[in-house]
This record gives C-alpha cells, structure tokens and sequence, in this order.
C-alpha cells in the first residue's frame, strides 16, 4: 500500500467554503488515485466526506452524518475534465462539488453532490484529470473543501 503524506496547502489548489474547522490535507502518490467518495450532507452543508483511494487507503473528515448520503465511484479510466466547488449560501461551509467525467467509453457523465442552499459555484483547473488528494478544513462538518489533481 502506498503512504499518504500530508503536505502543507499549495497556492494551486482552490479552497471553497468558510474559515472553520481544523485543515486537513492528504495527498497520494502520482499514481494513487481516488477509487470512490462516500458522502453525507444536508441541507445546507457538506457533512462528511470518506476518500477510499484505488491502493485501498482510506480517509475520512467531517465527524457528523448528514440526512443524506451519496456514493460516487471512479474507474480506473476515468477523466475530470471540469470540475466545480460551491460554497453553501451563507459561505461559512462547502455546499457541494461536481465532477464531469469522460468514461473510457467517451461518454460525458456528470458526478456531483449539492446542498440545496449553494452560493456561487467555483470552477478550477483539472490538470490530468486525476484527483489523487483532498484538503480543507473540518470539524463536526466540512467546513471548506478542495481537491489535489495530478
């Protein structure tokens, strides 16, 4: 299994949400990818987010369980090519993010979790497409969210 460092928040890497919580930041090797996100929420914010990469690590931030859950699960073919973060509508936590992926089919899907109060949606650079790190702060909640793309 591949170890997961934590490395310190990068200039490139876009943060959205609000400033609470404790940071958190885990990134993979190149070659460790994300597998599946398990994701709880509600109506107004991101409650936990679980990262399960495709060497098998796991993490998981955000201590409360939302009134709704959502599965997202990556092929190992997969590739992001847009992707956006949403504030919540009172910008003090992330409200949700959304993925558009190219299958190794070439068929466009769009992968996303919402909160149903979202400010302005940010969108940011994919670079290859592969998402191997998350990072944001986090308590009982996700209180701001990004991803680290290879």
């Amino acid at each position: 299994m591949a170890d997961l460092e934590r490395p310190q928040f990068g200039a490139q890497t876009v943060i959205v949400g609000g400033p609470g919580g404790d940071d958190f930041s885990f990134k993979s090797a190149s070659y460790v990818t994300f597998k599946k996100l398990n994701i709880t929420y509600s109506e107004r914010t991101l409650n936990s987010i679980q990262v399960i990469f495709n060497c098998g690590q796991m993490i998981k931030v955000g201590n409360s369980a939302g009134s709704h859950s959502q599965e997202i699960v990556f092929d190992e073919y997969d590739k992001i090519i847009s992707a956006k973060l949403w504030p919540n509508r009172a910008g003090n936590r992330c409200g949700g993010f959304e993925f558009v992926v190219v299958k190794s089919n070439g068929i466009k899907t769009t992968l996303s979790v919402k909160c149903k109060q979202l400010g302005e949606p940010v969108s940011f650079t994919v670079k290859s497409g592969k998402i191997h790190g998350i990072t944001g702060r986090s308590g009982d909640e996700i209180d701001a969210l990004g991803f680290y793309f290879i």
